[in-house]
């Protein structure tokens, strides 16, 4: 299973902390969760408790690294098409449900997504087209008669088996569902005739239709597509309200939902007056100004429960803030300005023109205004912006 993720939004995949750099291709960095290793192990030790020999175990357990390899050059197909058009790939890491691939962001051009998405699979089918010419070149294509012979070529045949999975692969991603490959280029085809979110709307249906029949099939055949099903149903539901999201923000600045009411804490303070006024009222998120009121630093909640645990309350807010962030200025989009927070994952920011502070944006004053203007949207098709 290979999957295309935006790297703003990569706090709802699996987690990328525990994996291991296996060096770059393109610049890309390849890494392998630590997860990875469970499949490996998996493999071992089915093949010991059947009897399998060790050379036969040590075959499967290529094969399975083999089938790996070819998912990393499905993602590097995404990933070199995505560099193409000037998109940042962090990583590509292997899982033991496929590979994941962090682009920056996913181009809004419906062509370009459209060659982006379909780059995947194209690897699969070459890599096929290609076991199939040296099969038939070594005249191991013809199929012998009946299912049982048929059989014993697929599990005798490594090449062979190596072909059906490259065709597997090609057929499951062009799945018309997000998250996989098939969804992101309906997506992108419907996008030629209507707008990007009416199209991830009907998208994202039609792949929660899909994720529904799997479940039924689940149900009656195989547990595991149940488990494809809420894959699938969830990463249509989660497309769609990104999506919807983008468009409610891409016409608004960070003024729109800037906040002048805040308590700011100088650098010089303890950590307990930051204690006093959580405890004291709403705010969970702080800005750090030094003597000059400029902003220095920001501290949030998570910052001050860690600092208190291993340091007391008596701890300077210097010591233990955050000097590491960026400042948006008012005119900037707001949009632009979510997803960095999203994706570097800041809570709060102060907001600087000409050096100048100005207030603060707060993310969950932003997800406030998203639902905000979601009811007044469907209240007032029309309507675009609060003024």
């Amino acid at each position: 299973m290979c999957i295309l993720v935006k790297n703003v939004f990569k706090k709802h995949t699996i987690s990328m902390k525990w994996s291991l750099s296996l060096g770059k291709i393109a610049g890309i960095k390849i890494q392998i969760h630590w997860t990875f290793i469970l499949i490996i192990l998996w493999i071992i030790f089915l093949n010991l408790s059947r009897g399998s020999t060790v050379q036969e175990t040590t075959t499967a357990v290529i094969f399975i690294l083999t089938i790996f390899a070819c998912v990393v050059l499905h993602e590097l197909g995404h990933s070199l098409m995505a560099k193409r058009y000037g998109v940042a790939v962090k990583s590509i890491t292997l899982l033991p449900i496929g590979g994941v691939a962090s682009l920056e962001e996913i181009p809004e051009d419906p062509k370009k997504e459209l060659l982006i998405a379909i780059a995947g699979p194209s690897v699969n089918l070459i890599i096929a087209g290609i076991l199939f010419l040296i099969l038939w070149a070594g005249g191991r294509l013809t199929i012998p008669a009946g299912a049982e012979s048929f059989q014993k070529l697929a599990e005798s045949s490594f090449l062979y088996r190596l072909l059906s999975v490259n065709l597997f692969l090609l057929v499951f991603n062009i799945i018309p569902a997000f998250p996989m490959d098939g969804g992101r280029v309906l997506r992108a085809l419907l996008s030629l005739k209507m707008d990007r979110v009416t199209a991830t709307s009907i998208a994202a249906s039609i792949g929660q239709i899909l994720a529904i029949g799997f479940a039924f099939l689940g149900l009656l055949s195989n547990p595991f597509l149940i488990v494809i099903a809420l894959f699938v149903y969830l990463g249509a539901q989660f497309e769609a309200q990104q999506v919807r999201t983008g468009s409610i923000l891409a016409d608004h600045k960070v003024r729109d939902v800037l906040m002048h009411h805040y308590t700011p804490l100088n650098e010089h303070e303890t950590l307990a007056k930051a204690i006093d006024i959580l405890l004291d009222g709403q705010e969970r998120e702080f800005v750090v100004l030094d003597d000059e009121d400029k902003a220095v630093g920001i501290l949030t909640r998570d910052n001050i429960i860690k600092a208190l645990n291993e340091r007391g309350k008596e701890v300077s807010i210097s010591e233990v803030m955050n000097r590491d962030f960026f400042s948006p200025s008012p005119a900037d989009s707001l949009k632009d300005v979510f997803q960095k927070m999203q994706q570097q994952r800041f809570t709060v920011l102060p907001v600087i023109e000409e050096d100048t502070l100005k207030g603060i944006i707060d993310m969950e004053n932003i997800l406030e205004f998203i639902q905000v203007q979601e009811v007044l949207q469907r209240e007032v098709p029309h309507l675009k912006r609060i003024i």
